[in-house]
């Protein structure tokens, strides 16, 4: 095991597996990240503005669309295989 790929196993907590892997592993958490930070800015901007009880409506279902958006995105072409 030459450096490179003991510095890719120490940043992806052990996972020893194709590049095309851990290109998916940080398509996927970066777009949960994207979409946790826009339904959550979603939310108080909704509050803010329209009402307290329409906030979490807002933030759950901006959270949902940008996680399936980012599935799509990134990941339809694994479904192929």
């Amino acid at each position: 095991m030459n450096l490179s790929d003991r510095a890719l196993r120490l940043a992806f907590l052990g996972m020893g597996h194709d590049p095309e892997d851990i290109i998916d592993y940080i398509a996927e958490w970066s777009s949960v990240i994207v979409s946790l930070v826009l339904g959550i800015a979603m939310a108080m901007f909704i509050g803010k503005f329209l009402g307290a009880w329409m906030a979490p409506i807002a933030g759950v279902g901006v959270y949902a669309i940008g996680v399936a958006f980012g599935n799509y995105a990134f990941l339809r072409r694994h479904a192929k295989r």
